[in-house]
């Protein structure tokens, strides 16, 4: 190979590994991509669980410590749940609330896929980390039991109907507190159907109606039917009313100087 011809080669290659440089740039993009959604997903989850844990928050500005609302919150699965879209390719697309239907159906097509590929690894974690505890606390022969099954049931069921929500909501929660409000707002303990209060006077229960005493009514008069002659010669029956007795009045002389007078 004369001296040119190395030079011509190596400039081919040379221009070769210029025209992959576009897609090795892209290829890098997308990693870190991915890596910057997987680091935020596990930031949210720690941060979850570490104010679950807490039952006391730490206020720099007055030195002091408040309640904190979300210790052993209800709320806690639906916020786990609802921080599936901030993993990797489970978030919503860029066409999300397009005013281009198309765009629009896109964007629903591919979240319903999304769901399943979740709701699939969500549920295979709930049933390895509920049979991993059974199987820690009590052995393989707890597995028979269909208790471990029933609180991954739970569980899935609980994160699944957040993770739904949050795919299509308007403003899908990205940090810690959007989680905390989201889960909170979708969480069924804190969900009252207006039948058990919530709406309308009495808290929506129906009042119960005043009671109403009856009057005292007297004694009805005792009626004695009256046989009588009609006209035509017929006995008719009438109803006639026995006045009340009354104590008879009876007239006594003036007695004067011992003698009646007239």
């Amino acid at each position: 190979m004369t001296l040119e011809e190395y030079i011509e080669n190596a400039r081919r290659g040379a221009s070769s590994l210029m025209n992959l440089h576009p897609l090795i740039g892209t290829g890098k993009k997308l990693a870190n991509s991915v890596a910057n959604k997987f680091n935020s997903w596990q930031d949210n989850e720690k941060e979850l669980y570490v104010n679950y844990k807490q039952s006391q928050d730490y206020d720099p500005v007055t030195n002091t410590f408040t309640p904190n609302p979300n210790h052993h919150s209800s709320a806690f699965g639906e916020a786990k749940g609802a921080n599936l879209i901030n993993a990797p390719f489970l978030g919503p697309t860029p066409f999300q609330g397009s005013e281009n239907p198309m765009l629009n159906s896109l964007d629903y097509g591919v979240g319903a896929a999304q769901l399943a590929a979740g709701n699939a690894i969500n549920g295979a974690y709930q049933l390895g980390q509920e049979g991993y505890k059974t199987v820690r606390d009590n052995g393989w022969k707890s597995l028979i039991s269909t208790d471990w099954l029933n609180n991954a049931k739970k569980d899935f069921v609980e994160e699944g109907n957040a993770f739904n929500k949050a795919r299509f909501a308007e403003s899908p929660p990205t940090t810690p507190q959007n989680l905390w409000d989201f889960g909170n707002s979708v969480d069924d303990a804190n969900v009252v159907p207006a039948a058990q209060g919530g709406l309308g006077p009495n808290g929506g229960r129906a009042q119960a109606a005043p009671q109403v005493t009856a009057p005292v009514l007297p004694a009805p008069v005792k009626s004695t039917p009256v046989r009588s002659v009609s006209p035509g010669g017929g006995n008719s029956r009438r109803t006639y009313s026995k006045p009340a007795a009354t104590a008879p009045s009876v007239s006594r002389p003036q007695r004067i100087g011992g003698r009646y007078g007239l």
